[in-house]
């Protein structure tokens, strides 16, 4: 009996793209892998766009979520319009 290889969980590496200012736009897009080459989710990828004062964060809960939901299970650009925190 051939024993197959662990199931490798998917990797979804995100990119940010514009400038971070009120009254700009930053795009957020990523790039889906999976080492058993098994298509994404039909219903997507989670995403959360977050702000915080600091400028490295390890987890959304470090900042607030501005925008949040999913790509619909296709790698796609996300354009979040940057506003004034009230």
């Amino acid at each position: 009996m051939t024993e197959l290889p662990p199931n490798v969980v998917p990797t979804a590496v995100p990119s940010i793209t514009g400038t971070p200012q009120v009254g700009s736009t930053v795009t957020g897009s990523y790039t889906y892998a999976d080492n058993n080459s098994d298509v994404e989710n039909p219903s997507g990828t989670t995403y959360q766009f977050v702000t915080s004062p600091n400028p490295s964060i390890s987890s959304s809960s470090d900042g607030t979520v501005v925008a949040s939901g999913t790509t619909g299970g296709q790698a796609r650009r996300l354009p979040i319009p940057c506003k004034p925190q009230t």
